[in-house]
């Protein structure tokens, strides 16, 4: 009995652990992708034993030298099922190192995902990744995809390239790559290990939209087109949601494509298991949005009631507009060399809300068809308002010859030379673009080499003096850090302007204390801002800063904002194909709202929500965000609009006649507000804003404001109070020049029972004229000077007593006392007396019963100075 059921359990584990083990090893790699290629440099990838995997090739020539070691190595953190597992390592030596694999046949009809796992230690600036490059028939080079790349030291980390289609139809084969190189500077030592390779295979499913960028300018005949190609056990559904920013469900379609079987072509085969048919198929769907705004759109391919794989597509739709000429804000280019780049900035720049463009001009004179493509972008550009600033980095690589090598030639090794070696190979493109390009940033945005730079304003001139051969009018400036003294000169500075960054991004409030600190009024401050990066942020995190980080250089003076490179895939505003990102939209309605205008200061609004107004051409937009959820009457005009950060309208409800504004979190902007309105809303001033807690006695107070209209007005003035208040007098005649200052005395008496604490006051304006309205202004006074007060706490006892703990505190230089009196519904009132010496404080306890009935109730505190007329009332809510 024992010997059969030993058996049985021995035929069961011979039969079983096959199919567990497949699955188990499965489980890190993509759903539903079928093994194309795999390599663990075990034994099996290494027949030879000569620790190089068989069949793979390293990159040789300038920069990949031989010495850099690479060999098949034991794996030094192995899994635990596989302790004898090993891996593929590059020891650095400087240079770098690539390691090619052997051709793998694929098929245009679909899709490949890569995995590996990478192990570096001791870099810093080398990164290790992988590629799969797509090749054609004749092994030539079609595409390639890159990971993520990895640096400092890590212990294995799973690493992908997602899963990807070649774009072109004649791809037959790809080759995996594992690479080990410098970014910006290299290292000398270090090292990175890569294993388990693996390449899978998936049906391929792309979508698209009926415009290149997905961006549309109106909501209608907006298509989405899905396009799938592989093996299928049946006829595939698809399932298609639309989201908003926030992940809200917009519209779904679920359907199936139109399909049909195909033969295969280049030697597909189809995978192992239950039947399947090679099908190709089409939908296309019309979304029914009904806002302009940033979505996003998913679709699920099922194919026998599983989900094959997930893809995703943004777009934005926006109102048409025009550059707003003069605008601070502006996108830096920077490489010049990316042809889908500068074609993509050619459609999306009119839309971005931008005022500025830098782009690498340092031409190659044998590229003509380069060439070509950046004068007519020039062109494009300043023909549509907007400016273009030349970089000039990365020369010409018969130039770059002609210096000693490194890893990138900085600014101020390339002008060093003499300007009969660089000059000859610039002119021409000063001469070409003379008529578009006035300004000349020497080196890229990064490139802070002329900090400490010897006699810096002399080499400046000489420069200067090159460049002004063609035009005079052409000045020159280049990059700093923010956190060195910003250059200095003897004499007027010869450069024109400082494009401003640090690594990590200054935040808002260091960049407004950045921009307060005194600079030479000759020489403009230019910020570069880099948005927060994808995946360490949250969306709302990085639109936030975003937007507070633009606003903030518009208020302390900069000159001009750039995004240093729109289309990074991890700060970027753009996807790395072109298309929308998630950025995009916020950037570019804080840009349209307040590019070229002036900063005219902040409202006072009834919540204390923080604001910020800016004015352009006679109309003012005002940005706002509380922490909280709020509702403030805006009464400045019957046309308020309000516009959230993606641009979508909305219109606010009136109540009682006056705009109601809803704000949150995110960055909210209200236009429809005239400039002279808002102007005359921020200048007034309450002369006394703080009474003192002595009521029934008229305070002696008054408004002053001036005329911010371009014309002469007649009008009137009307105070209005808290209730049981009274001012005199409540309605004052005015008659105003353009400019002219007027100051109204008024005298404003508190009833006995007015609590301490601020109070809001409205003034409500009706103005005659060329521009005839009405609108109101709030003010608020605080009751109490300040000096002695009460601080108030509520807490209900174990046994159900309310305890109200009044904190009395005398901040005076004076002997203090007050009759104390509490007062809560339907309750007998409680009292107590307050003796306090200077500058002391003293606490007391009210306690009532059945506490629990005054929860959400409000109590009345009050105290009556002894020997004084002060009065001190608090009103509070009763909270557990």
């Amino acid at each position: 009995m024992c010997f059969r059921l030993l058996l049985t359990c021995l035929l069961l584990w011979l039969c079983v652990p096959p199919l567990i083990c497949k699955a188990a090893d499965d489980t890190h790699h993509y759903p539903g992708a079928v093994e194309v290629f795999s390599c663990q440099f075990d034994d099996q990838a290494d027949a030879d034993y000569d620790e190089w995997p068989d069949g793979w090739t390293r990159r040789r020539g300038p920069g990949f030298p031989a010495y850099v070691g690479i060999k098949i190595v034991t794996d030094p953190q192995p899994p635990p099922q596989s302790p004898q597992a090993r891996c593929l390592a590059i020891e650095l030596d400087g240079g770098a190192a690539v390691a090619y694999s052997p051709p793998v046949k694929v098929s245009p009809l679909l899709s490949y995902v890569l995995e590996a796992e990478i192990r570096t230690e001791g870099l810093k600036h080398h990164r290790a990744f992988l590629s799969l490059t797509f090749l054609d028939a004749k092994y030539q080079r079609l595409q390639t995809v890159y990971s993520e790349k990895l640096t400092g030291t890590t212990g294995w980390q799973h690493v992908a390239v997602a899963p990807t289609a070649a774009e072109s139809a004649q791809a037959r084969f790809a080759v995996i790559g594992l690479h080990l190189e410098p970014g910006a500077q290299g290292d000398l030592r270090g090292s990175a290990m890569f294993r388990n390779v693996w390449l899978g295979s998936l049906p391929r499913l792309e979508l698209a939209t009926n415009d290149q960028e997905n961006l549309f300018t109106s909501l209608q005949n907006i298509e989405l087109v899905c396009t799938l190609s592989g093996w299928f056990a049946e006829l595939p559904t698809l399932v298609c949601r639309v989201f908003d920013p926030l992940g809200n469900l917009v519209c779904e379609k679920t359907a199936q494509p139109v399909c049909r079987e195909l033969k295969p072509q280049y030697g597909e085969t189809p995978p192992p298991g239950q039947p399947r048919k090679l099908l190709e198929g089409r939908l296309g769907w019309k979304l029914p949005l009904a806002a302009p705004g940033y979505y996003c759109l998913q679709v699920e391919l099922h194919d026998a009631g599983i989900i094959v794989w997930r893809r995703r597509l943004t777009l934005a739709v926006v109102a048409p507009c025009r550059p707003v000429r003069g605008s601070e804000f502006g996108w830096t280019v920077p490489k010049a060399d990316d042809r889908l780049s500068l074609s993509r900035l050619q459609r999306l720049a009119p839309h971005a809300g931008l005022g500025k463009v830098k782009l690498p001009l340092w031409l190659d004179a044998e590229d003509q068809q380069h060439n070509q493509q950046i004068v007519q972008l020039v062109e494009r550009l300043s023909q549509q308002g907007i400016e273009v600033v030349g970089m000039l980095c990365d020369p010409p690589p018969k130039l770059r010859s002609q210096y000693a090598p490194a890893q990138r030639l900085s600014a101020a090794e390339l002008f060093s030379a003499s300007e009969k070696l660089w000059y000859p190979s610039l002119e021409p493109v000063m001469l070409r673009l003379a008529m578009r390009v006035r300004r000349w940033q020497l080196g890229g945005e990064n490139d802070f080499s002329f900090a400490g730079y010897p006699d810096l304003a002399k080499k400046i001139v000489a420069i200067n003096t090159e460049l002004q051969r063609v035009n005079l009018d052409t000045s020159i400036g280049f990059a700093w850090n923010w956190l060195e003294s910003l250059p200095r000169s003897d004499g007027p500075a010869p450069w024109r302007f400082v494009s401003l960054s640090a690594e990590p991004p200054l935040n808002w409030l260091e960049l407004a204390c950045y921009l307060q600190a005194p600079a030479p009024p000759e020489v403009e401050r230019w910020v570069v801002l880099r948005p927060l990066p994808r995946g360490q942020y949250d969306l709302a995190e990085r639109v936030t800063d975003l937007v507070e980080r633009m606003l903030a250089a518009k208020i302390y003076g900069a000159a001009a904002v750039f995004c240093p490179d729109p289309f990074d895939p991890h700060c970027g505003l753009l996807n790395p194909d072109g298309t929308p990102g998630e950025l995009f939209l916020p950037w570019r309605t804080a840009a349209l709202a307040t590019g070229g205008s002036r900063y005219l200061g902040t409202l006072e609004l009834p919540g204390g929500t923080p604001n910020y107004v800016f004015a352009r051409h006679g109309k003012a937009v005002i940005v706002a965000r509380s922490p909280h959820p709020i509702e403030e009457p805006l009464p400045l005009g019957a046309e308020i609009v309000q516009q959230d950060v993606w641009g979508r309208n909305i219109t606010p409800p009136l109540k009682d006649g006056v705009p109601i504004i809803s704000l949150d979190a995110w960055p909210s902007f209200v236009f429809g507000v005239s400039e002279w309105v808002a102007s005359w809303a921020i200048q007034l001033k309450l002369e006394v804003q703080r009474l003192p807690s002595i009521f029934d006695r008229a305070h002696q107070n008054a408004l002053c404001f001036s005329n911010t209209f371009p014309e002469g007005i007649s009008g009137k003035a009307t105070i209005v109070v808290p209730q049981g208040w009274r001012v005199q007098p409540k309605q004052t005649a005015f008659n105003l020049a353009a400019g002219e200052q007027f100051r109204i005395p008024f005298t404003i008496t508190m009833p006995y029972d007015a609590a301490n604490g601020r109070h809001k006051i409205r003034i409500d304006f009706e103005v005659e004229g060329e521009h005839a309205c009405r609108f109101s202004v709030y003010r608020h006074v605080d009751v109490g000077l300040g000096d002695v007060y009460v601080e108030i706490a509520t807490a209900l006892t174990r046994d159900g007593q309310l305890q109200v703990v009044q904190k009395f505190v005398n901040d005076s230089p004076t002997p203090v006392q007050f009759r104390c009196e509490l007062f809560a519904p339907d309750r007998r009132r409680q009292k107590t007396f307050v003796a306090l010496g200077p500058h002391a404080n003293e606490s007391s306890v009210y306690t009532l019963p059945e506490g629990h009935q005054l929860l959400g109730k409000t109590l009345w505190l009050r105290a009556e100075e002894i020997g004084g007329a002060r009065i001190l009332n608090y009103r509070f809510m009763v909270q557990q």
